[in-house]
């Protein structure tokens, strides 16, 4: 009745992927054609050496899911990355079994001894309660409609003019510019892993080969990127922010937005996280809502998108489960 097909983003036959992309569109609010699509999941593969499955009942792909064997952790055994893309539309007692027979042969094969998964999905968390995952960390989801941002925020820090205070010069992109993907990458790797967060031991590292492939599929899909960037006296970047604006879409991604540590409890990384969301809305007439998230102990970001007008809308958790609660499952 169900089957779990494994596939080969770099080798993989057109219905396997009409399949997986027409449920992507089903699920996920995405406005890229199958090309673009392809190329997006492609790079995802090769930075998380991921394998992919579709899970289907007779003829109908009914969940998707992707296992990644990340180096991206702090402690020396390997990490399995296992992402349901909030994706099974029902499940049953053979699905389960199917499943979980499917992680444990994944973990032991890449000799894991733990995996890490996020998701708000109830059909999923029954997967999780199952193996006794740990919650180790909580993402929350923030929503700003245009009528409810606090522009005095934005015009405040204009008159403060903490940029010129701190010797700082801003500069204003539409994409990174290719001859700052080196330093762009370096502080996107210095800043994410600076994320405060309940359980730190996944890191983060970003490189410029991956910049210039996201801005190359970003322009592809048509996807806007408005970019912040700060600099000090000697032309050093020091702070980043940046919104993606998605074609046929009225809601905006703010996505990372933090400075480097010595610049930080100053105001900076709030006043450019005003500036860009009042350009947002004055240079994109048709987003009325921006969305973005954080981990739910993230004080100093929290307080900023509470004081631009954001509301929290829901919550993700993520789970650490370990090989020896899976085996026991079975």
């Amino acid at each position: 009745m169900y089957s779990i097909i494994e596939f080969d983003p770099y080798n993989t036959s057109t219905e396997v992927w009409d399949s997986y992309f027409t449920l992507h569109k089903k699920l996920f609010d995405i406005h890229i054609n199958i090309s673009d699509f392809i190329l997006l999941v492609q790079h995802t593969a090769r930075k998380r050496d991921a394998s992919y499955r579709l899970i289907c009942k007779e003829e109908n792909a009914i969940g998707m899911a992707f296992y990644g064997y990340s180096k991206r952790t702090r402690n020396e055994g390997q990490q399995l990355y296992m992402v349901f893309e909030n994706i099974i539309t029902e499940m049953s007692v053979e699905l389960i079994d199917r499943i979980v027979q499917g992680i444990l042969t994944l973990m032991r094969s890449s000799n894991a001894d733990s995996f890490l998964t996020t998701t708000d999905n109830t059909l999923i968390r029954g997967i999780i309660d199952r193996f006794h995952g740990e919650v180790i960390n909580t993402i929350n989801y923030y929503f700003l409609p245009k009528k409810g941002f606090d522009i005095r925020l934005s015009d405040q820090f204009e008159n403060e003019n903490l940029y010129y205070k701190y010797g700082l010069t801003v500069e204003i992109q539409e994409y990174v510019p290719e001859h700052l993907y080196v330093s762009f990458s370096a502080l996107m790797t210095e800043l994410m892993n600076d994320i405060i967060r309940n359980n730190s031991q996944e890191t983060f590292e970003e490189t410029a080969e991956g910049i210039g492939n996201k801005i190359k599929q970003f322009k592809g899909a048509g996807i806007k990127m408005l970019l912040y960037l700060l600099f000090d006296q000697s032309r050093q970047m020091i702070g980043l922010s940046f919104v993606l604006v998605y074609p046929n879409s009225t809601v905006a991604k703010q996505e990372l937005t933090g400075v480097k540590k010595q610049y930080r409890g100053q105001k900076i990384a709030s006043c450019l996280k005003a500036a860009i969301t009042n350009e947002t809305f004055l240079r994109y007439p048709q987003i009325d809502q921006i969305e973005t998230n954080c981990y739910s102990v993230n004080l100093p970001i929290i307080r900023i998108n509470k004081a631009l007008g954001y509301s929290l809308q829901r919550a993700e958790l993520q789970f650490q489960v370990y090989r020896d609660k899976v085996a026991a499952a079975l």
